[in-house]
């Protein structure tokens, strides 16, 4: 159960994703605002105060949703992880000076609950990444913290993760209202891989364009929306792509029902989300419209953060079936509990 806003976090068939990347008639927005004007807008003080996106919450609970026993699945899509020769160093840019996040953390009141829960709700084990620095490795510098605003005019924050050479994955409420309308695009994308604590450790990226699929553009912007994706396309760097750059996750539809998961993450109830959080999770049940509901305990923030099977690098002595780093799901909250 999430502790800020009582919902859980509900897994999405990622079919929809790779339908994305090859369809051009996807709904879609372009964004023509260059770097300096993006870095003039997000001030530090507009990125602190900047509030998790989250989808509206229809009154009802998840047991009013149909049990599915079984699900009729397509074959597999399959992404594979992008690993560059060598690792970028680091070329830090402060968003947020140091003072500013230590008063922000030292007025944040935080959810006081057990780190590793094992309720009725499923078992997780729930911890910022750590050590301090470990952010900067493999595959965590590919979790991005994304800033934007939304339809209201409001200051915004979700998760995402780089999937392609200039591609970063997140939610659909985390790209468009769901009203059906253009009016529903939010604007200003800011997409920031491995950001912990005010710093952008490989620069801020700017997006070009935007997409999410037909199901959530006319969706009404409810959670429990089983097509709840969006894309971000951001813009090179001085000629050089995202991806190219940090390395990507692989990607695989279809492999949620019996796995585990290792989710990540900027929730704002958790070190207010400054910190890159990690959720280890495994499969608690099916629900309808086609969506698989894992227990964790980040709110929103973490909306559009991977949920990622075989995370990490395997051992002398270990083999993996498959690919490592592949990316299943992008974090959406179902509706509440009544």
């Amino acid at each position: 159960i999430n502790a800020e806003y009582g919902v859980k976090m509900v897994t999405l068939i990622l079919v929809i994703v790779t339908a994305l990347l090859a369809v051009e008639t996807a709904p879609s927005i372009k964004s023509n605002k260059t770097p300096q004007e993006m870095k003039a807008f997000w001030t530090a003080d507009r990125i602190l105060n900047s509030k998790p996106q989250i989808p509206h919450f229809k009154d009802t609970s998840l047991d009013s949703f149909e049990k599915r026993e079984q699900l009729e699945y397509e074959e597999s899509e399959i992404g594979y992880e992008y690993i560059p020769e060598e690792l970028p160093d680091l070329d830090p840019e402060v968003l947020i000076p140091e003072e500013l996040i230590k008063l922000k953390l030292s007025n944040f009141s935080n959810f006081i609950g057990k780190r590793y829960q094992h309720t009725r709700d499923g078992a997780f084990t729930s911890s910022r990444v750590i050590p301090s620095g470990s952010n900067h490795a493999a595959p965590y510098l590919r979790v991005c913290k994304v800033l934007f605003v939304n339809s209201k005019g409001a200051d915004s924050i979700c998760s995402g993760a780089i999937i392609n050479s200039r591609v970063i994955a997140t939610a659909g409420h985390c790209v468009h209202s769901g009203n059906g309308d253009e009016s529903g695009w939010y604007q200003n994308f800011v997409v920031i891989p491995d950001y912990r604590s005010g710093i952008a450790p490989y620069s801020s990226w700017v997006a070009t364009n935007v997409l999410t699929t037909y199901s959530w553009y006319y969706g009404g912007g409810f959670a429990g929306n089983d097509a709840d994706f969006g894309l971000i396309v951001v813009a090179d760097i001085n000629g050089i792509r995202i991806g190219k750059r940090l390395g990507y996750f692989g990607y695989k539809t279809n492999n949620l029902v019996n796995n585990h998961v290792t989710m990540l993450g900027y929730p704002a109830n958790l070190d207010a989300g400054e910190k890159m959080h990690q959720v280890n999770s495994a499969y608690k049940r099916l629900k309808s419209p086609n969506c698989v509901e894992y227990p964790s305990d980040m709110g929103g923030g973490s909306s559009g953060g991977p949920w990622v099977q075989d995370f990490g690098e395997p051992a002398l002595g270990q083999s993996i079936i498959g690919y490592p780093n592949i990316c299943l799901l992008y974090t959406s909250p179902s509706p509440r509990d009544s």
